[in-house]
């Protein structure tokens, strides 16, 4: 039988679970990563199992009994009631091996496979890893990314959002939309250079840690407006002067 304080002790052990293995997640730790995702989707079922076990005032009843009256406890129910209705879509493991797709808002994956002629936009949410093959194509606008890696005739176009580390070979393409772009040959997570800049679209900083040595050669950075107003003056010029 589920009581309010068996079902306080289980929530509160996974709440800090989880919390350890999200903050290990922010530092790259795959595997925990699957942890978390594993935990809270447990903790979305549990919170349903109350739910239902406890409807209406049978939740106020047990509540008491159960003596969860401390500020603790009762975040920790209220927790419990949030996770019930996340409106959150965890995948792990998602490969797209053709048509269009979009990554918005309250959307969680740990990676994503794209193949042949895939192409993806990302308007937000969250990605541990993409991975590009073939002629697929990837956009990023906002959302957050720990690992972006290109590979064949891949093109990735990005505009914006959090991106941790960046890789690219074969004879894929990653074109850059950013003004004031600095690349160290040396240092980063990999030891193989980073890159830092600023996004045409809303002049905010940003720095990638590199994968491969040669990830750099394969970065195409698009001028900034005023750049391309200044190159056709000049052509302008060049050809009154004819």
């Amino acid at each position: 039988m589920i009581t309010g304080k068996r079902f306080y002790t289980v929530t509160s052990f996974l709440s800090i679970f989880t919390g350890l293995t999200g903050t290990a997640y922010a530092k790259r730790g795959f595997i925990y990563a699957r942890f978390t995702q594993f935990y809270l989707k447990l903790l979305n079922v549990l919170g349903i199992i109350f739910l239902t076990k406890f409807k209406g005032g049978r939740i106020m009843k047990t509540l008491n009994k159960s003596g969860i009256e401390s500020g603790a406890k009762y975040l920790t129910f209220l927790s419990v009631l949030a996770l019930a209705f996340l409106p959150v879509n965890l995948q792990a493991d998602t490969v797209w091996e053709s048509g269009y797709h979009e990554i918005i808002d309250g959307d969680i994956y740990t990676e994503i496979w794209m193949y042949n002629d895939a192409t993806a936009d990302m308007f937000g949410g969250d990605v541990f890893k993409v991975e590009t093959f073939d002629i697929s194509c990837f956009d990023m606008f906002t959302g957050v990314m720990d690992i972006l890696d290109v590979h064949d005739n891949s093109i990735i176009n990005i505009h914006g959002g959090s991106l941790g580390t960046l890789g690219a070979a074969d004879d894929s393409s990653v074109n850059l939309y950013a003004y004031d772009v600095i690349y160290h040959p040396t240092g980063g997570y990999y030891g193989r250079g980073w890159v830092e800049g600023k996004y045409l679209d809303n002049d905010l900083y940003f720095n990638y840690d590199l994968i491969h040595t040669d990830s750099f050669s394969h970065i195409n950075v698009v001028p900034e407006p005023t750049t391309i107003l200044l190159l056709g003056l000049g052509a302008l010029l060049v050809g009154k002067k004819r």
